[in-house]
């Protein structure tokens, strides 16, 4: 493993012989059980570009997450450190959401909405909030990534009303 995890370093998944991408830890959120708090960036780079931090953090922003552990995913090989940018974005322009219901519901209208480090609040799903919110679980780095690659979560998480799968 590489030198311990700070905010700011960014990471590169190769994703198989021909294509890599990037994402970014930006902080913890002690609002949900500390979790660290990722920027995954959205091209698509061959394996033989070769790529500067400025071009990384220019990219779009393809969407947040909550992960449990990124030094472990460094650790098991998963993705590796590529470099590190005081440059982290707007946090409080950031929002997580999770669903205010009983579990295994597949929908919810009561969603709870948070900005990083700050308090939830409990919306109804017809708030804007709501729908711009990142989903707000802490992953391990695997599912993560799998959201990289593939543009969706290998998990269930609920729905509200109306939303597309």
């Amino acid at each position: 493993m590489g030198a311990r995890l700070k905010i700011g370093d960014v990471f590169e998944v190769s994703f198989d012989s021909q294509s890599k991408r990037y994402f970014q830890y930006i902080g913890n959120d002690s609002s949900q059980l500390n979790m660290d708090v990722l920027r995954a960036f959205k091209k698509n780079y061959k394996q033989s570009d070769i790529i500067e931090i400025h071009d990384v953090l220019s990219d779009e922003i393809d969407f947040y997450a909550q992960v449990t552990d990124v030094a472990r995913g460094e650790k098991d090989g998963i993705y590796r450190k590529f470099g590190n940018s005081s440059n982290i974005g707007q946090l409080e322009n950031i929002y997580f959401r999770h669903p205010n219901s009983q579990m295994g519901d597949p929908v919810s209208e009561k969603w709870f909405v948070w900005q990083v480090n700050h308090n939830r609040q409990v919306l109804n799903y017809t708030n804007k909030l709501v729908k711009k919110a990142n989903i707000g679980v802490g992953m391990p780095p695997k599912k993560f990534i799998h959201r990289m690659q593939f543009g969706i979560y290998p998990f269930v998480y609920p729905k509200y009303p109306g939303e597309e799968n």
